[in-house]
């Protein structure tokens, strides 16, 4: 395709233009319209089975002005290029009728087992798909690996036993690799090799003795390399730890957290989670002595927390309270506020239980305030536990510590929304300078003030237009300005003037320009 000759490439880019003209070639869309003259709405069918509209709107000098798809790709994707693609050859394109949708895995109940045959098939189709990413994948191509990837688990799901396990393990062992040098910010392969693991502790526990035998040594490859296998490490270690106390032989486990613990050269978090896990195997061989080592690890918060949890249970409540207190001082001596935070709410319900009134009212305050927005949930019980009497000063007092304070706008904000104060919230959000402040609150205000707001808002997203400075912010301040467009009328005209002036201000930003085409409000 020649880029210089094609302006679908030049406004889109080669590669979107490139896969656009494959769905169009491919018969992918499924339905184009021309509403009136320059505006067309077509239907595409997706990658995931999934159909989408698109809606493009040129004008009179033929150049595009709108560009809109409601695919969650936030930018300029294929399914607008195949419309453009289809609308620019002079005739609607012959439409297919919709595709019939693979059957991805057959009902468990009407699955007969799989012969060795067919869970080879399966077996070359996955590794025939590895090989294709095996030096890694961008972020799309991370996208397009897991569909496969997922779709290959849900066939696999009426193999059992040895097939099972075999299919599940070549996975894990090759996406393992790949996902290693790949950008998986979605989490799409990561969530696959979690299946993985998952689905040999479910094969593990319907097998026989030597398949057992075998899923032990593929969990015990895990566990001998930490750094290859990291994403699953914790995982492992836990279903295998699991399958060896449950069978009697907890001394083996213990055998290696002990070798584990003497590796490790400095305390840190590896060894307090071997501390931790040492405990619940203690527990498998002898109580006295799991009471023991979690009497001498009282300085490890989680085993405290067993500790306190214990003694709750007991309704021992002054001892637990002294532990209580104890792990709250040390949190706050060392600026651990979620530590602090955890040992506040035990300390809340210790207080509840035992009549502390005043100890109540501390605590609950402090969880309600302590972070940068409000705990509702703690709001509304520190609220419960001060007279009508008394109200009106609390409020007043926690009002003027979030007004003093810059940063607590947040909170602010939710203070006025939770007690109603329409009018003082409506002042907050005209002087406010974050946009996301107005999103999450403006549905309080009353329509004149939600009107106000809506256009302090849109000069907020006018404002941000001169800090941005790559594609993909363009696309998000589009997305945001059409959510605008849509949720309030009284913007629309105004944004339509402001956006034309934009074109003109931002004329030497074309990637900017090109966002700017999904816009809905257009002059």
């Amino acid at each position: 395709m020649n880029k210089a000759a094609d302006p679908i490439a030049a406004a889109l880019g080669q590669t979107i233009a490139e896969r656009g003209a494959d769905y169009y070639r491919s018969g992918k869309i499924l339905s184009v319209q021309q509403q009136s003259d320059g505006a067309w709405r077509a239907q595409v069918a997706g990658s995931k089975r999934q159909v989408y509209r698109v809606q493009l709107r040129f004008g009179a000098d033929g150049a595009i002005r709108q560009a809109l798809c409601d695919c969650p790709y936030d930018a300029l994707c294929k399914h607008i290029a195949a419309v453009w693609y289809a609308v620019s050859s002079g005739e609607p394109p012959e439409l297919p009728k919709a595709p019939a949708l693979k059957k991805l895995a057959k009902p468990r109940a009407a699955a007969a087992k799989m012969g060795s045959a067919q869970a080879q098939a399966l077996l070359d189709e996955a590794r025939a798909l590895f090989r294709r990413y095996a030096r890694g994948c961008d972020y799309r191509q991370s996208g397009d690996l897991g569909d496969a990837v997922w779709t290959l688990l849900e066939d696999a799901d009426v193999l059992f036993d040895e097939d099972a396990f075999g299919f599940h393990q070549t996975v894990y062992q090759r996406l393992n690799k790949i996902i290693q040098y790949s950008d998986d910010s979605d989490g799409i392969l990561g969530d696959a090799v979690f299946h993985c693991i998952e689905m040999s502790n479910t094969i593990y526990r319907q097998a026989e003795p030597k398949l057992r035998a075998k899923i032990e040594k593929f969990w015990q490859s895990i566990l001998a390399d930490s750094d290859e296998h990291w994403i699953v490490f914790d995982e492992t270690i836990a279903l295998w730890q699991a399958a060896l106390c449950e069978s009697g032989r907890a001394d083996a486990v213990l055998a290696w957290l002990d070798a584990q613990y003497t590796r490790l050269k400095r305390d840190g978090y590896e060894r307090e989670r071997l501390i931790l896990r040492k405990y619940e195997v203690l527990g498998f061989i002898d109580a006295a002595q799991a009471e023991k080592w979690l009497q001498d690890h009282l300085s490890i918060p989680k085993m405290r927390r067993i500790a306190v949890d214990k003694l709750m249970a007991r309704q021992q409540w002054a001892q637990a309270e002294r532990l209580l207190v104890q792990g709250l001082e040390k949190a706050l001596a060392g600026h651990q506020q979620g530590m602090a935070n955890e040992w506040r709410a035990l300390l809340l319900e210790v207080a509840t239980q035992t009549g502390q009134q005043q100890a109540a009212q501390e605590y609950a305050v402090a969880l309600a305030f302590g972070g940068y927005s409000i705990d509702e949930n703690y709001y509304q019980r520190w609220r419960a536990l001060i007279s009508a009497q008394d109200w009106p000063g609390a409020f007043a007092q926690q009002e003027i510590k979030l007004q003093q304070n810059h940063v607590r706008s947040d909170a602010l904000a939710q203070l006025y929304a939770l007690e109603n104060c329409t009018q003082k919230l409506g002042g907050l959000l005209q002087q406010t300078h974050q946009a996301h402040l107005l999103e999450q609150y403006i549905d309080c205000l009353d329509e004149a003030q939600q009107n106000s707001a809506a256009l302090h808002w849109l000069e907020l997203m006018v404002a941000e237009a001169a800090m941005l400075a790559e594609r993909k912010k363009y696309a998000e301040w589009v997305k945001k300005l059409n959510r605008l467009y849509d949720r309030f009328a009284v913007v629309r005209e105004p944004m339509a003037v402001q956006m034309e002036a934009a074109r003109q201000a931002y004329a030497k930003r074309p990637a900017m320009l090109q966002e700017m085409l999904r816009l809905k409000a257009v002059k």
